[in-house]
C-alpha cells in the first residue's frame, strides 16, 4: 500500500509531506513520556469498552433495570468515561508534538495537522482525520457541556441499554 508522498506508508512522512526520514532522536525521557501516553488512552479505552457488549458495532450500553436502578448514574459515567477518553488521546498528541519536534528538522504544531479549512483534504493520512475529529469532540466536552452527545435509553423485549 502506497501513500501519498513518493510511496512512503508512514502516517508522519505522510503528514510532513516529506520521506527524508528523522533528523534527530528523542530521549529517552521522551520515549518513556510517549508511552505513558499511550497507556493512559489504552486503559481510558478499556474502560469505556468495558461498558459495551462490542463497542465497535453498536456502542450501546446494556444493563439490568432490576439491579441497575442509578441510571442517571450510568449516565454520568459514559460521559465521564467518554470524556476521560478524548482527553487521554489529547493528551497523547501533545506530547506526540514534543516527540516530533525532537525528531524532526520543522516545528509540528496543530497546523500540521488542520490545514486550511479543507478537512477533508486527501493527502492527510487518515489518522489525521480521525484526529481532528476527536479533537473536536473532546472540544465539545470540556466546553460545550456535551451538547454533541445524548444518551437516551430504550428498553426493548430482552435488554435495555443507552
Amino acid at each position: 500500500m502506497s501513500g501519498t508522498n513518493g510511496g512512503s506508508t508512514n502516517s508522519i512522512d505522510q503528514l510532513l509531506g516529506h520521506t527524508e526520514g528523522p533528523v534527530g532522536t528523542p530521549s529517552e525521557a521522551a520515549i518513556k513520556r510517549l508511552r505513558y501516553s499511550k497507556q493512559i488512552v489504552d486503559i481510558n479505552f478499556t474502560r469505556l469498552s468495558s461498558l459495551c457488549e462490542d463497542i465497535a458495532t453498536d456502542g450501546f450500553v446494556y444493563y439490568d433495570p432490576a439491579t441497575q436502578s442509578d441510571t442517571e448514574g450510568l449516565r454520568e459515567n459514559i460521559y465521564a468515561d467518554i470524556h476521560n477518553y478524548l482527553s487521554s488521546v489529547y493528551s497523547l498528541v501533545e506530547e506526540l508534538h514534543q516527540f516530533l519536534n525532537s525528531c524532526a528538522d520543522e516545528t509540528i504544531d496543530k497546523d500540521t495537522f488542520i490545514r486550511g479549512s479543507d478537512r477533508a483534504d486527501p493527502s492527510l493520512p487518515p489518522f489525521v482525520k480521525k484526529l481532528v475529529f476527536a479533537w473536536g469532540l473532546r472540544n465539545q466536552f470540556t466546553h460545550g457541556n456535551y451538547r454533541c452527545l445524548s444518551i437516551s435509553e430504550e428498553t426493548g423485549s430482552e435488554s435495555s441499554y443507552m
